[in-house]
């Protein structure tokens, strides 16, 4: 049994006798709160079962998007009380013990079994997370096994507000060798200060551009009273207020930064990252890659990609077979699918490597280190209390998600992948 999983039994055991305790004391319902007829655990963790004959909602097969990505409605609101609540109730306690618990097998991995960035290891990470989207045959190259990934605009930004703005990657694809890395037109040659950057560049601008739809998505289900659909609205909101307005975000806010209380400068020195937190809400608003994306995905010969592709068909006969709008098939699609399989490929290729937590420095402070690998730990690890999940595997008594869980199981084996058992029916991590 490797270290992260034995890591992840001891926290499950220590949050689940939180969690009793507090059912006990308080009783669940009066915890979490009772909302569209849910009056059992069961019931608000697995949803309802609905055949097509049950399904509450008219066909409405068309293709006009009913839900538009945002960053607003984060806050606590009375129709959202009771994911607020069961997501402190839930949740909150399993973060708490998994942060302890990172500290110690960070410090483990850190004199035990840490790894500088190798040029397979920047590609195959590439190549195994939405960063493929950006990958072309290099156009100014005649073999075609030079690949490239260019960044054309970042507007990230780190406490001393530097960062980059481009990034123009070029590797040999049967080789698996960096042939030029250059940022802002100067020439890089360390791997730790490669990888960060794509990291980061991955993290906090791609990747979080896939968070987007699910707030919308939650204030669609709830006020339409989807109740088949309620497992896509668990924790999301609460999950993002915390990470773009409260002090326990692990992206810095740069105007209050030495003024806040003594828990967040203990997490600054922990597993915050030098990114600020503004850059990255200015950062996200871009959402002209939305336009992209589908055709990126439909064109690529990555299997990574090739496995998303597949993955949405399967989303979308889903949505077709309950007599949903087809405008929905995208953001179910990046909040179940999408934003999943993304933070479980790229932790795993990702937990052992050595680099930076946002400064982007040749050399890299060894604090800077420690705080990159909690980061990873805390925010990148798929990671979710093991007693009270929202997978689709644990809520396959929901006809909806069983449907696509099923599919996805069959897409691992043909595509050589262990994604299924991850993936989650809201935006959870």
């Amino acid at each position: 049994m490797n270290f992260d999983r034995l890591c992840q039994l001891l926290i499950a055991f220590l949050s689940s006798i939180i969690v009793l305790f507090s059912v006990h004391l308080f009783g669940f319902r009066n915890a979490v709160g009772t909302f569209a007829g849910f009056s059992s655990l069961h019931d608000i963790s697995a949803g309802h079962t609905l055949t097509m004959s049950e399904s509450p909602v008219k066909p409405c097969l068309t293709k006009e998007c009913p839900v538009k990505p945002c960053l607003t409605n984060c806050t606590y609101q009375d129709k959202y009380r009771w994911i607020f609540l069961e997501n402190r109730l839930l949740q909150t306690p399993w973060m708490i013990l998994k942060l302890v618990a990172g500290i110690l097998r960070t410090l483990i991995v850190y004199f035990t079994s840490l790894k500088t960035p190798s040029d397979e290891d920047i590609v195959r990470y590439v190549e195994n997370t939405v960063l493929s989207l950006f990958l072309l045959p290099d156009p100014d190259a005649e073999d075609t096994c030079n690949i490239m990934l260019e960044v054309k605009r970042c507007s990230l930004q780190n406490w001393t507000s530097s960062c980059f703005r481009n990034i123009r990657m070029v590797y040999d694809r049967n080789m698996r060798v960096i042939l030029s890395f250059r940022s802002d037109g100067r020439l890089v040659t360390c791997r730790s200060l490669m990888m960060e950057m794509l990291f980061f560049y991955h993290t906090a601008s791609l990747h979080t551009k896939f968070h987007l739809y699910s707030n919308s998505l939650t204030e669609y289900i709830v006020d339409r009273d989807l109740q088949f659909l309620l497992p896509s609205t668990k924790t999301s909101l609460p999950l993002h207020s915390a990470l773009t307005t409260l002090p326990i975000s692990p992206a810095l806010d740069v105007k209050t930064r030495h003024q806040q209380p003594w828990i967040h400068r203990f997490l600054t020195r922990v597993f915050t990252v030098d990114l600020t937190r503004e850059s990255l809400i200015a950062e996200s608003g871009d959402l002209t890659v939305f336009n992209e994306i589908p055709a990126l995905m439909r064109k690529s010969d990555v299997p990574f990609l090739r496995y998303l592709v597949k993955c949405r068909e399967a989303v979308a006969a889903a949505v077709i077979r309950y007599n949903l709008s087809l405008g929905l098939v995208d953001p179910l699609f990046y909040q179940i699918i999408v934003h999943a399989v993304d933070h479980s490929s790229s932790y795993s290729h990702s937990s052992i490597l050595g680099f930076g937590a946002g400064e982007f420095l040749t050399n890299t402070h060894w604090s800077a280190v420690f705080r990159s690998l909690m980061f990873r730990w805390m925010m990148v690890k798929p990671s979710i209390n093991p007693f009270f999940p929202n997978t689709l595997k644990h809520i396959s008594q929901n006809g909806f998600y069983a449907d696509i869980y099923t599919e996805l199981k069959s897409l691992d084996l043909e595509f050589s992948f262990d994604f299924a058992d991850v993936i989650t029916a809201s935006i959870m991590y």
